[in-house]
């Protein structure tokens, strides 16, 4: 196990900055840093379509403003599904977003 008073890339003691350096605390980068940039976006889709209680599939047309819920919330959700969803389907495809 390292010591807890190792030195950082700015050459500060760990103990005396106070800075966490993910080294230090043994912490693992999130997954979804790890996954292509076309996935994060597909993923991040569905995650609106099954908050709107929809199937995950972003070929199917985006699902009518539930009960109770506010518009501009929903308005919100609609534009960051349309972000990602063309994100994604850019990435396949093999072209950057724009």
């Amino acid at each position: 196990m390292q010591s807890r008073n190792t030195t950082h890339s700015a050459g500060k003691s760990t103990a005396d900055c106070s800075c966490k350096c993910l080294s230090v605390l043994r912490v693992a980068r999130c997954s979804s840093t790890q996954e292509p940039l076309r996935m994060r976006g597909l993923i991040k889709a569905q995650k609106i379509l099954t908050r709107l209680g929809a199937e995950p599939d972003v070929l199917d047309p985006f699902p009518e403003k539930p009960p109770r819920m506010h518009w501009r919330t929903y308005r919100r959700l609609y534009r960051t599904y349309a972000i990602a969803r063309d994100g994604s389907i850019q990435g396949v495809m093999g072209r950057r977003p724009s």
